[in-house]
C-alpha cells in the first residue's frame, strides 16, 4: 500500500477521528476537518513536507518554530519542511484545511520555474489568493470522487497548485524582473551577484563597501559603474527594491506596517513611512487599503471560505 504523505495518528489521539478527512492524491495530500473540533491539550508536529494551512475558523495559540501565529479565515499559513509547529493550548470549535505537498516535488517545481530553491517564500502568514483557493477546491472535489481520469486530473491539478503557490508566494520582485522582463544587459549582468545579495539580505544593513567587494571594485568605481548600468545609485536601487518588497508584503500578508518596514531593512517606522511616501505618494497603510480594495479577486475571500462553501467540500 502506498504510504500517505502525512501520518494523522498523533492528531487522532487528541481529535475526534470521525471529524477528520484525509484525501491522498499523488504529490499532494489534504487533511481537513469535516466538523469543528475541540483540542483539549497542546499538540505539536514536525514533518518533511511543505504544509499550507487554511484556517476556516479563527483560532489563536498556533505556533511555528516557537513564534505565535494568529490564524484567521482568508489566510494561508506556510510551514516549511522540518519546522516544528502546533497549538500551545486548548482550542474550541477549530476548523481548517491543511494541504501537504511533497518537498522534493515542490522544490523541483521551484527549480524549474526560478532556477533555485534558496530563496524563501515571500511570507509565512499570507492572504489566500483566489486562484490558489479555486485550485484547492477543485482538487478536493476531484479527490473525493472516483471518476474516469481521476489520477491524471489530480496530477494536473497538483502541478497547477504548485505553480500558483510559487507564482503568488515565492517569486520575488527581483526574480520576476529576471524571468519575465527583458534580460539584464551586459553592463548590468556583471552585478548579478550584487542584485541577488541585495534581495536575499533586504532586512540587513547593507554597506557600499560590502557591495563593492562583491563586485570586486573599489567603492568609487562601483558606485559609478552601477549608476551607468542601472541609471540610479546603488542606494536608490536598494531602496526601490525594499519598497517593492514592502508593497508585496502589505498586500499579501497581515503583518503590521512597522513589522514590514523592519523586514525590508528600514530601522524605524518614520524612515520607512518617509521612504514609502516618497516612492508612492501615499503612506504604507493607505497603499494597503487602496490595493486590497482594487483587487476584486481578494475582496471577498473570507466569505468564500465560510461555512456553506466548506460544508459542500467536507460532505
Amino acid at each position: 500500500m502506498k504510504p500517505e504523505l502525512y501520518d494523522i495518528s498523533a492528531l487522532a489521539n487528541v481529535l475526534p477521528f470521525d471529524h477528520l478527512v484525509t484525501l491522498p492524491g499523488g504529490p499532494v495530500e489534504i487533511l481537513m476537518t469535516s466538523n469543528p473540533v475541540n483540542i483539549q491539550n497542546s499538540i505539536e508536529d514536525i514533518h518533511d513536507n511543505y504544509e499550507f494551512l487554511i484556517p476556516i475558523t479563527h483560532f489563536s495559540h498556533f505556533f511555528i518554530d516557537k513564534r505565535a501565529v494568529e490564524c484567521r479565515p482568508g489566510q494561508l499559513i506556510i510551514i516549511k519542511p522540518h519546522i516544528r509547529h502546533g497549538v500551545s493550548r486548548s482550542i474550541q470549535d477549530m476548523s481548517f484545511i491543511s494541504v501537504y505537498v511533497k518537498a522534493d516535488y515542490l522544490d523541483h517545481m521551484i527549480r524549474e520555474i526560478i532556477g533555485t530553491t534558496n530563496a524563501p517564500f515571500l511570507c509565512e502568514q499570507c492572504l489566500l489568493h483566489s486562484e490558489v483557493q479555486n485550485v484547492i477546491a477543485t482538487l478536493i472535489n476531484e479527490m473525493r470522487d472516483n471518476r474516469v481520469g481521476r489520477a491524471q486530473l489530480i496530477n494536473n491539478l497538483s502541478e497547477n497548485l504548485a505553480i500558483q503557490l510559487i507564482r503568488h508566494y515565492h517569486i520575488s520582485q527581483l526574480e520576476e524582473i529576471r524571468l519575465f522582463d527583458k534580460p539584464l544587459s551586459e553592463p548590468q549582468a556583471r552585478f548579478q551577484n550584487v542584485l541577488e545579495y541585495m534581495h536575499e539580505n533586504l532586512e540587513d544593513k547593507l554597506t557600499i563597501e560590502k557591495l563593492a567587494d562583491l563586485s570586486r571594485m573599489n567603492r568609487f568605481h562601483f558606485i559609478r559603474a552601477f549608476k551607468q548600468a542601472f541609471g540610479q545609485s546603488p542606494y536608490d536601487f536598494l531602496t526601490d527594491l525594499r519598497i517593492t518588497q514592502a508593497k508585496r508584503l502589505l498586500v499579501h500578508t497581515r503583518l503590521s506596517a512597522n513589522d514590514i518596514g523592519v523586514q525590508c531593512g528600514f530601522f524605524s517606522a518614520s524612515r520607512f513611512s518617509a521612504a514609502f511616501r516618497q516612492n508612492t505618494g501615499i503612506t504604507p497603510s493607505a497603499y494597503r487599503t487602496k490595493m486590497i480594495s482594487e483587487q476584486r479577486s481578494l475582496e471577498h475571500f473570507p466569505e468564500s471560505m465560510a461555512a456553506p462553501y466548506y460544508s459542500e467540500l467536507a460532505l
